[in-house]
This record gives C-alpha cells, structure tokens and sequence, in this order.
C-alpha cells in the first residue's frame, strides 16, 4: 500500500481512528521508508502506547517491524486488534501487554531504529519512559515523542527533566508538529535523532 493508501483510512472520516496529523504521519511514514532504504531491512520499531493502532498500522505498512507495548488501560485492546487485523496488519506486529516501566528490560539497548512514544501521560511515566526507551534507539535512529505540551503537562515536565540528564544530550531536534487549538499552542510531536 502507499502512503496515501494507509492515510486515508487513517484520516479523519476513514476507517481507523487516528489522532495524528496528516503531516505527522508522513513524517513517520518517510523515516521507516528512511531506515528501510539506508539498510536494506524492514525496520524494528517500538511503540509505546498504541491504543486504536493507527500508527501501529502505519508503521507497519511503511515497511516496518513493529513492537507494540501497550496495558490496554484505555479499554481499546478489541479495537486495537480489530482495526490492525481488518488492514492485515497484525503478522507484522508483535505485541507486549504490560507497564512499559517493567517491559524495558525484555529489549537490548540500541536495538531500535525508532522508538515512540504515546504512553502514559502523567507523571512519572513520560520521564520514565525517556529513561527507559532513548537508550533502546540505536545510534542514528529516531525518538519520536507525542502529546508533549497539550493538556498533558506532565509529558512536558518529563522532556524537560530527561533533557537535563546526561541521555538528553545525545539526540538532536529533527523535526516537530506545532498544533494551536482555542487559546493555546502547543507541540503535538517532536522528532529527535541520535547522534552519540
């Protein structure tokens, strides 16, 4: 399928709720491409929070192997399954239910081209899931983290606190997703690469 395939059934009015912009998820979608052309293997991507499974299904069309670690506290496993199986999506997927607090350990460090983050959005779990998952990205690879500053303050104080720490340093801004909504803006979804 192509990118504008997979999009419209992710868009709104389509099949698969997603909550990521259009420009969101073509950028998501060119950095699996990315990772794919440069090494000639589908990409390991991890996942943090999956709930619908629309950037689940994304990345896993784009070409990659997707790693979903989710503990279905949002209610939405029967859709998450539902909706990747509908887009024969699910052989690509291998799924971990369970706290990403406690899932961290069952991967090595530097094994992922990609690592997002969704998950929990209140604190302590966006610090904890920085801690825990930037050091799973290889060196090159991409953070991708979502829901930063909107209502979800926590997910803000987490970056800025992991930021300070010494991992912070090793991953560069690549690019983020500005999003005004009433009276405020905020960024719905930053990129970074590592660089060390």
């Amino acid at each position: 399928m192509t990118f504008e395939e997979v999009n419209e059934k992710l868009s709104p009015g389509g099949d698969i709720i997603s909550i990521m912009s259009n420009d969101e998820r073509k950028y998501i979608w060119d950095l699996v491409i990315r990772v794919k052309e440069k090494f000639g293997v589908p990409p390991r991507v991890i996942e943090i929070g999956s709930s619908h499974g629309g950037t689940t299904i994304l990345m896993q069309k784009a070409g990659a192997i997707v790693y979903s670690v989710d503990n279905w506290e949002c209610g939405q496993r029967e859709v998450f399954k539902a909706n990747t199986a509908k887009m024969d999506s699910d052989k690509g997927i291998i799924e971990f239910e369970g706290d990403s607090r406690d899932l961290h350990t069952k991967f090595d460090n530097s094994f992922f081209d990609l690592v997002l983050i969704d998950g929990g959005h209140f604190d302590p779990i966006p610090y904890l899931d920085l801690v825990n998952y930037a050091p799973k990205v290889k060196q090159g690879g991409y953070l991708l983290i979502d829901d930063i500053s909107n209502s979800h303050p926590d997910g803000t104080i987490g970056l800025i606190k992991w930021f300070s720490d010494k991992w912070g340093a090793r991953f560069i801004i690549d690019k983020y997703f500005p999003f005004e909504e009433a009276s405020y803006k905020f960024i719905k979804l930053l990129g970074m690469r590592r660089i060390t």
